[in-house]
């Protein structure tokens, strides 16, 4: 089993979006040790990880979309179109498994490949503009953003 960590050079610098991001990892980790066990019972904790991971992702994107959006980021709709595919993808590989197939290996191959040149590439273009636009707006990217806040609503909004 090979779990994936948490690499500080991983970092858009945005405590809120690498949190999330450190979450999307942590689904990738349950994934691989849920496929261990070939029963019934982990099949259903894959389908159910499968599920989470999906949700989260759109929720993620949908926040990481909107930060972009405030900020004005002139990339945001090819940014998007990446958001979508990767949706897309992620939804292809859950009918597979749906369908009876074996995509332990190639799933878990696929979401550390892609999330890691996701965010050294696509979201380390936007972490600058994002970074700018919350300071102008005085906040503080943390997880601990106040519920009042405007970036604290914005995780409400989108995670809860």
């Amino acid at each position: 089993m090979a779990y994936w960590n948490w690499n500080p050079a991983y970092s858009v610098a945005i405590e809120v979006i690498d949190h999330q991001h450190k979450r999307l990892l942590q689904y990738i980790n349950e994934l691989e040790a849920a496929k261990v066990y070939a029963t019934a019972e982990s099949r259903q904790k894959v389908n159910e990880i499968l599920d989470k991971l999906i949700s989260y992702t759109i929720s993620h994107f949908s926040f990481e979309e909107k930060l972009m959006e405030d900020a004005g980021y002139p990339l945001l709709e090819p940014h998007k179109k990446v958001h979508e595919a990767f949706v897309e993808r992620i939804g292809f590989f859950k009918q597979r498994y749906k369908n009876g197939e074996d995509i332990g290996k190639q799933l878990a191959y696929e979401l550390q490949i892609w999330l890691l040149n996701h965010i050294k590439e696509e979201d380390s273009d936007y972490k600058e503009i994002v970074q700018k636009s919350l300071q102008a707006k005085n906040v503080q990217p943390t997880m601990e953003a106040n519920s009042n806040s405007w970036l604290g609503s914005l995780v409400n909004r989108f995670f809860n």
